[in-house]
């Protein structure tokens, strides 16, 4: 999935539907966010969610602050499993979303160790995604279409790359 495909579901705060999108994806996030009986980002933490584990198997563990949902940060840990063309392996993950006033803002962060060479992977990242900082030895690019952005870690003789992507709503 696409961060930019997600736009329409962080269209409106969700404190004003007081939970989430019936549109939204039944996912672990999901679910967690109603035990949790977040409002403000009932939306935003299983859209990060989805967006985060897109084309893999995973597990996860969400907290939250019980007594106040809708005043502190919710986080999930995940575990990822990949089994495609482009990615075979083991990836984590971080989803983290708090309330900032009537809205929500959050991010996602994917550490996936790659056994190619960092200078190989730009030519997998979307088509029209830029170099757009080194830092030092990492790469960071800004990814096609609004959809975050990635450092290229070098590590041995292989890559870690480090996805970002954060969403509002």
């Amino acid at each position: 999935m696409r961060f930019t495909d997600l736009s329409n579901l962080l269209a409106t705060p969700a404190a004003a539907t007081k939970g989430p999108d019936a549109a939204l994806p039944d996912t672990p996030f999901l679910t967690h966010a109603k035990q949790a009986g977040l409002a403000a980002c009932s939306n935003v933490y299983p859209v990060l969610g989805q967006l985060l584990t897109d084309g893999a198997r995973y597990n996860v563990v969400s907290t939250w602050n019980e007594q106040e949902p809708d005043k502190h940060a919710i986080q999930a840990l995940v575990g990822l499993n990949y089994q495609s063309s482009s990615y075979t392996g083991s990836a984590g993950g971080v989803v983290v979303a708090s309330p900032n006033g009537a809205a929500c803002e959050g991010a996602m962060i994917r550490v996936a160790p790659l056994s190619a060479t960092c200078a190989s992977v730009p030519a997998t990242l979307p088509q029209g995604s830029t170099l757009a900082n080194t830092l030092g030895n990492v790469q960071v690019y800004a990814l096609a279409g609004n959809g975050g952005q990635a450092m290229l870690v070098p590590s041995g003789g292989g890559c870690v790359v480090v996805s970002i992507a954060w969403a509002r709503g």
